[in-house]
Formats: structure tokens, C-alpha cells, sequence
């Protein structure tokens, strides 16, 4: 089981609302079972295991069978096993770049994007998505918060990194969860091991994020090159005369 997010949006999702609580959980379940491409193996019983480790026992297969008949989830068989799929997970998913990628076989194409990034009507939460769809549906959701009594709520993401919950959620749409979650206490560390305040912690981390981004994108950082001259300097000091 992995961590994964929920965004407000499903609360809302009126398909979603017509099936049991059930099966709601088990969609929720399933994306923290499913790997970074959404897919997961049909084993329903380590399925159930999983997801419903306490409580009366469910009939899982039923309760699957709501998700699948509205198309948030999706099964499909290949090399004589059987998989699941939810063709909406990275509409919805910020993935973490550390997680290993899917060893599972892709699903047919049918279930998947076009090469517009669009998913089929009938899947999912039935709504195509485009990228652009996405960016209006990420942009609403921060319309909301901005009006929130909320959004003005001060979260610490780590030691001396405050920031209102707004600013939080602005970082994260912009560089994903998991990065703001990733680099917050190397932020905190860099600040505390040099005596350093900053006025603006939003923009601070903002500009941290995007120069290690820019910098990961060359074959040695500015940073790493520098790293990498002293230690050859101090091994021509160590070694010189002998």
C-alpha cells in the first residue's frame, strides 16, 4: 500500500455518490494499492485483506463490480492474468519521481489517454480530461481555498517553514506534494545551519525547488561541478610531492 492524496473533488463526484460507502472506500483503497500507473493485480481476497482488514467481511467481488459497471475502475487480462486499472489516477495522483515504476502489463489502449492527453467518457469519473481541463480544475480548486476562511491558516511543513495553507497549496500545484514534502526540511536545514530568515517562505522554497529542477537537468550542477573541483583540489594538496 502506497500514501496517495484526495482532493475535495471527490466528495462532490455525483457518480461516485450513487454508489454504496462500500465502494467508496474501496476506490479510495484502491488507488493506495494500485502502483504509479494505476494498475493492480485482480487478487480480490489480498485485495479485501487490505483495504477491509477489520470489520464484517464484504463481498468484495460485488463491490467491485459497482466500481467497474461506472467505469472507475477497469479489468482487463494479459499473459492468462487478470489486472485492474483506474483510468483516471494520474488525473487525480501526484506521484512520487522515487517510486519504482509499474512491472505490471499496460491495459489495452481503449482504457487509456489519446495523444491529447484525453480520457474516454465512459471511464473514470466519465468527464474527459485534458490537460487544460485539469489546469481549470486545479485553478477552481485554489479559487476556493483563496475564499476559504481556511486558506489564511498558517501550516508549518517543517521547522522555520511556515507558510498559509493558500501558499501550501499553490507550491503543490505547481511542484506536486510530494516535492514540497521532499524538500521542506532540506529548506529547514539549509536555513538553520546558516542563521537565516526569510520574509517570503512561499517564494523561498518556489525558487529552491525550481533551481534544483534546473540543476538535476544538466549532466553536473553548478553546484555539484564546484563539489567536484574542490575534491580534486584537496586530493592534489593530499598527494602533491609524494
Amino acid at each position: 500500500m502506497r500514501a496517495r492524496q484526495i482532493k475535495p473533488s471527490f466528495y462532490t463526484n455525483e457518480s461516485l455518490a450513487d454508489c454504496s460507502l462500500d465502494s467508496q472506500k474501496l476506490f479510495t483503497g484502491l488507488w493506495c494499492f494500485a502502483d504509479r500507473e494505476g494498475r493492480f493485480e485482480w487478487r480480490l481476497r489480498k485485495i479485501q485483506a487490505e483495504i477491509f482488514p477489520y470489520g464484517l467481511k464484504r463481498d468484495i467481488e460485488k463491490v467491485m463490480e459497482e466500481l467497474t459497471a461506472k467505469g472507475f475502475v477497469v479489468k482487463y487480462e494479459a499473459a492468462g492474468h487478470a489486472y485492474g486499472f483506474i483510468p483516471t489516477f494520474k488525473k487525480h495522483q501526484y506521484i512520487h519521481p522515487k517510486e519504482a515504476e509499474s512491472k505490471l502489463p499496460k491495459p489495452p489502449d481503449q482504457f487509456l489517454p489519446d495523444q491529447f492527453g484525453k480520457i474516454p467518457n465512459t471511464f473514470g469519473d466519465g468527464v474527459p480530461c485534458t490537460k487544460q481541463e485539469q489546469e481549470q480544475e486545479q485553478e477552481q480548486e485554489l479559487e476556493q481555498d483563496r475564499g476559504s476562511p481556511e486558506g489564511g491558516r498558517v501550516v508549518e511543513l517543517a521547522p522555520r517553514i511556515k507558510i498559509t495553507l493558500e501558499e501550501k497549496i499553490v507550491l503543490e500545484s505547481e511542484f506536486g506534494a510530494a516535492s514540497v514534502a521532499y524538500y521542506a526540511p532540506i529548506c529547514s536545514d539549509w536555513l538553520f545551519s546558516n542563521g537565516k530568515t526569510k520574509k517570503d517562505y512561499r517564494a523561498f522554497m518556489a525558487n529552491w525547488i525550481r533551481k534544483e529542477i534546473a540543476e538535476c537537468s544538466g549532466f553536473y550542477s553548478a553546484r555539484g561541478a564546484k563539489a567536484k573541483q574542490t575534491t580534486i583540489d584537496s586530493l592534489k594538496e593530499k598527494y602533491r610531492g609524494q
